[in-house]
């Protein structure tokens, strides 16, 4: 039995993911994932390879699975279709970090990513009609001098960092994009160059400082904060509706023209 497995990741960082199978005797065998941390959940999608004749899944292929936790996870079982005839089962499969099914993360799960001061007024909201359409039609804007801290809005673990690039270099400037437990990725843009204080791979804790403010995007906006929630992080990443925890205990979406 041929049964070749072959990881395909664009990211920055990659989930430590490896699939083998495990013979379970008679012609019968499971494909297993062992999945490190700390960059949890990730969902791993299984696909049929070139060389697949004469078997038989468990479950219809293509499947995905979304795995929280580190360890070994079985994906499927696998069997010889017709006895005594040859049969190959080769694979490929793919990972992604994060929740690609989730529609929206916790409620109230994350609060405003800087000290409210009454100084920052949300400047584009939902559906923006500046920027803020189709794919990134979910992100708040909130205006604030360059250097200003940007905190975490929640816990969860850096996966992606731009902290080089000069004013209206290009589109998102500098950015730090942090993965939650709930499968949902946060993304903190247009960031001071070079103030990017976290690491890709550190877990963080709300309310850390984790950047400065400031006007590295190619838009011609006042200095501000781009604030989203997206799922499958890449050219397919897209925002997520949510909810930020506010000062006075209110949970809701912040609109154009508030302060905080």
């Amino acid at each position: 039995m041929l049964f070749a497995l072959v990881s395909s990741v664009a990211l920055a960082i990659e989930p430590k993911v490896q699939v083998k199978d495990v013979s379970l005797g008679g012609n019968r065998y499971s494909v297993v994932a062992t999945v490190e941390g700390p960059a949890l959940p990730v969902t791993i999608t299984l696909e049929t390879g070139a060389a697949y004749e004469n078997c038989t899944p468990s479950v219809p292929l293509p499947m995905r699975r979304l795995i929280t936790r580190a360890g070994e996870t079985e994906l499927l079982e696998v069997k010889q279709a017709t006895a005594g005839q040859r049969w190959r089962c080769a694979y490929t499969f793919k990972t992604q970090l994060g929740d690609l099914d989730r529609t929206a993360p916790e409620d109230c799960s994350a609060g405003l990513p800087f000290r409210p001061t009454g100084r920052f007024r949300v400047i584009q909201g939902f559906d923006g009609a500046l920027t803020h359409k189709d794919r990134v039609r979910h992100a708040i804007d909130f205006a604030m001098p360059e250097g200003t801290p940007v905190l975490a809005a929640r816990d969860g673990v850096v996966t992606w960092i731009q902290d080089d690039d000069r004013d209206g270099a290009r589109a998102g400037g500098n950015l730090v994009s942090v993965l939650h437990r709930d499968g949902t990725l946060t993304q903190y843009a247009h960031l001071k160059r070079g103030s990017v204080v976290v690491k890709e791979g550190q877990s963080i804790s709300r309310g850390a400082v984790i950047a400065q403010s400031g006007a590295t995007n190619d838009t011609p906006v006042a200095p501000h904060l781009h604030f989203e929630v997206f799922v499958n992080p890449g050219n397919e990443r897209k925002t997520l509706p949510f909810t930020l925890s506010l000062p006075g205990g209110s949970c809701r979406v912040p609109k154009e023209g508030e302060q905080f």
